[in-house]
């Protein structure tokens, strides 16, 4: 399913986020959250789900995370 695969992405993310700064961590989350929400909403809030993939695009972290965004990137943007 669709939120199985979300998931999947969203804690590759999460595991790829130990060498960045506390604040950078708590962005992602925040992003993290309102992409799950939005992706499972069901009329998701486009607006919403493009700042918090820009949120995430502009952290930079160890190159899994930049490929786990990436990966996160690919999937919502079939949301928008």
């Amino acid at each position: 399913t669709d939120g199985g695969e979300l998931a999947k992405l969203i804690a590759a993310v999460q595991g790829a986020t130990g060498s960045l700064a506390p604040e950078d961590k708590e962005a992602v989350q925040e992003s993290l959250e309102v992409i799950e929400a939005e992706a499972s909403a069901e009329k998701p809030k486009k607006s919403m789900l493009r700042t918090a993939l820009s949120t995430l695009s502009t952290i930079k972290g160890i190159a899994e995370f930049g490929a786990a965004v990436a990966a996160l990137a690919q999937f919502v943007g079939q949301y928008l």
